[in-house]
């Protein structure tokens, strides 16, 4: 099976410093996972979508961060570079701004400005508008994680980066201060002070090959709870103001990638190598569902009415009842309908056959991104905003369903 790792700044420990913008009083804004709190939640406002594609947008690069959706406009960067703001009745291009770097995060927009991190780690501000920069505050903090003998791929004694770190952070607002984290492991607030850190917790350690540890995206902050994935195949549940560990569901060895969506006493989440998406009672952590999802699971879910919707590696986006975890349809990108190099097999399961080693180092886990990339694999996370879905794809196109 092909090695999977997770994001920027890959860090063993949970600080308070980290889920600061999540716990300050929100602003309107359309931002990561759909609130400042990141739990996943949409107002189920227009039709119930049914899967049916209203148009796509092809961009210069694969996408792996999540759309954000203002006035009309959808936002959003690819790995080319490119920040793209698209009409979202037509699909048709309004701006597009360059950045020397990859961008690799969710934009967030308010107050008639879009702010985006680079792969550089910069902070840019955006006129929401034409596209046209108003600052650029140079952290140039960011860069993989990064280890020896990582993910048990040889030789042991180099220092390999880690092909799947791939998203950067994205940005929060609150009480005019710009929060967003980078691959140094520092949490930054520009304008003003940073958050003091209060506490810290230590997840899973895996000194060997460092494949069973760190933090990949973000937490989610839900009546007083700090709930979070890591790649040491656990979700946790942390009391926000002290640290304390309320609940743990381990999921064998395998990651919990994504943001956690919560909503209504119940925790979403899903694993990597086990293919699983499951539902988690909020206040006991006891499992209440747990669906096949038959490829790996990077993609935070977004609720929205009855359903959670969430990509997959396969180039799929499901929609399951978010009650019982039913899947009610799907709908599969351009590449994985062509699959051109055969990495999926009748079910759509990852055919690990097709997997094979190319270098025989840590060279395969760059291959392995490829492949991925030709089905249109989806590892961003989808934005619901008036009855229509919004989500992007290793195969560089922005879809819209309704």
């Amino acid at each position: 099976m092909p090695h999977l790792p997770r994001t920027s700044a890959l860090i063993a420990r949970l600080t308070v410093a980290s889920i600061l913008a999540a716990t300050l009083p929100a602003v309107a804004q359309s931002t990561f996972h759909g609130d400042v709190a990141r739990t996943g939640v949409y107002p189920a406002d227009g039709p119930v979508p049914v899967g049916e594609l209203k148009w796509s947008f092809t961009a210069g690069g694969a996408i792996v961060g999540s759309p954000a959706v203002v006035d009309g406009t959808v936002y959003f960067g690819a790995l080319d570079g490119h920040l793209h703001a698209i009409d979202a009745a037509s699909g048709t291009e309004k701006w597009k701004f360059k950045s020397r770097m990859p961008i690799a995060c969710t934009p967030t927009v308010t107050g008639g400005t879009v702010y985006i991190t680079s792969s550089a780690g910069s902070l840019a501000a955006l006129d929401a508008a034409t596209g046209a920069p108003k600052w650029v505050c140079p952290i140039e903090a960011e860069r993989r994680f990064e280890a020896r003998g990582l993910h048990g791929y040889p030789p042991a004694t180099q220092t390999m980066p880690d092909a799947w770190d791939m998203f950067t952070s994205s940005p929060a607002v609150s009480d005019g201060l710009v929060f967003f984290g980078a691959g140094d492991g520092g949490i930054y607030a520009v304008d003003a002070r940073s958050g003091a850190v209060r506490w810290t917790f230590q997840a899973g350690l895996d000194p060997a090959i460092h494949n069973q540890e760190g933090f990949q995206y973000s937490c989610a902050v839900a009546d007083g709870v700090v709930y979070v994935g890591c790649r040491d195949a656990h979700v946790y549940a942390l009391d926000a103001a002290t640290g304390r560990r309320l609940w743990d569901y381990s999921t064998g060895k395998s990651w919990v990638i994504g943001t956690p969506a919560v909503r209504d006493g119940v925790v979403y989440a899903g694993t990597s190598d086990s293919a699983r998406f499951f539902a988690l009672d909020a206040k006991t952590g006891r499992l209440r569902f747990n669906a096949d999802t038959k490829a790996y699971v990077f993609s935070s879910a977004a609720l929205c009415g009855p359903r959670a919707y969430v990509g997959f590696h396969n180039g799929a986006l499901y929609a399951f009842n978010a009650r019982t975890g039913a899947l009610d349809w799907s709908f599969r990108t351009e590449g994985s309908r062509r699959d051109p190099l055969k990495v999926l097999d009748a079910e759509l399961r990852l055919d690990q056959a097709a997997f094979h080693p190319v270098t025989g180092d840590f060279g395969d886990m760059y291959v392995d991104f490829y492949r991925f990339t030709t089905v249109g694999g989806i590892m961003a996370s989808p934005a619901v905003v008036d009855g229509v879905i919004y989500f992007g794809s290793l195969d560089g196109k922005l879809y819209a369903l309704r």
